[in-house]
Formats: C-alpha cells, sequence, structure tokens
C-alpha cells in the first residue's frame, strides 16, 4: 500500500471519528450560554456559543456571538459576527440595530493634515479672496510702474532704458 493511500484512509478514518453534535446537545448548550449572558459572564458565554457554532449555525446563533463580542469589547470582530447574522437573517432589525450601533464606535477619525508648504506660499502671495487686499496690491503696481517709467526716461544708456520699459510696461 502506498503512502498516499494509507494518508487517505487515516483521513477518512479521523473523520468518521469526529462526529456532529446532536440537535439536543447543541440546544442545551445555547440555553447554558443565554443563562451565561443573562448572569454577566459574557466570556462563558461567548465559548459555549463558539462550541455550538462549530456543528450548527444561525443567524440568531451569530448575532448572540457578535452581542458577546460587543460586551467583551471586542468591536471588530462583534461588526464580524452581526454582518454573518444579517447575511443569514436580512430582515432582522434587531440585528441591523445592533450592527449600526457597532460601527458608530469604529469610525475613523482623519485628523487635518498639514498644509503643502509651497501651497500655503502661495497662498499668501496670492492673497485671499479680500477685495482690500488686491485694490493694494493694484496699487503698489500702479505706483511701481510710475517709477519705472520716470526711470526709463532719465536714463542715458539705450539698453538700460529698454530694459525699464519693458518692466515697467509688465507692471
Amino acid at each position: 500500500m502506498s503512502t498516499r493511500t494509507a494518508f487517505t484512509l487515516l483521513i477518512g478514518l479521523m473523520a468518521t471519528c469526529v462526529h456532529a453534535m446532536d440537535r439536543a446537545t447543541a440546544d442545551s448548550l445555547v440555553v447554558r450560554a443565554a443563562d451565561a449572558y443573562t448572569g454577566g459572564d459574557h466570556a462563558r458565554a461567548l465559548a459555549l456559543y463558539d462550541s455550538v457554532a462549530g456543528s450548527w449555525d444561525s443567524g440568531t446563533l451569530q448575532f448572540n456571538i457578535g452581542n458577546c463580542h460587543y460586551k467583551l469589547g471586542d468591536v471588530p470582530r462583534a461588526i464580524l459576527h452581526y454582518e454573518r447574522a444579517l447575511r443569514r437573517a436580512p430582515g432582522a432589525e434587531d440585528v441591523r440595530a445592533n450592527l449600526d450601533l457597532a460601527r458608530q464606535q469604529v469610525v475613523d477619525r482623519v485628523n487635518e493634515l498639514p498644509g503643502f508648504s509651497l501651497g500655503a506660499t502661495w497662498g499668501r502671495l496670492r492673497g485671499g479672496r479680500d477685495t482690500d487686499t488686491w485694490a493694494r496690491r493694484a496699487l503698489w503696481a500702479c505706483l511701481l510702474c510710475c517709477g519705472m517709467f520716470a526711470m526709463a526716461m532719465s536714463l542715458r544708456h539705450r539698453v538700460a532704458r529698454r530694459v525699464a520699459y519693458a518692466v515697467a510696461g509688465l507692471l
């Protein structure tokens, strides 16, 4: 017999030895878990619900597991189990309400990032939407333009005069 065949037989034998939990045992564990949950022992209730979830699964069971995780402060796992419960029981209002409540606690809080320094400098140079700022800048540009024209007329050097006229024209 080859090792592959022996391995396959061993897996098959192990699978037949493992038996599923019968319905009566599962129901008794769910009742014990519910009692533990109402008694405030949420960790024990979670362990009992998880032992049942290995063999049986339902929307109510996933909802109860989500409640245990929520009470223990593990909100992400609670959301996971609430979503599983909602998938198995789409119209369950209590599951939807608990899922919304849990999601509100994990909302991302994004802080405003600091501005880009070059962008901030450009914003300061550009000014704001304030009309007074633009009026002051226009007056300074006119004053500089007149000054450059006066300087251009007084210059004797031909190239310097042309440069001064060009700068005055730009201003």
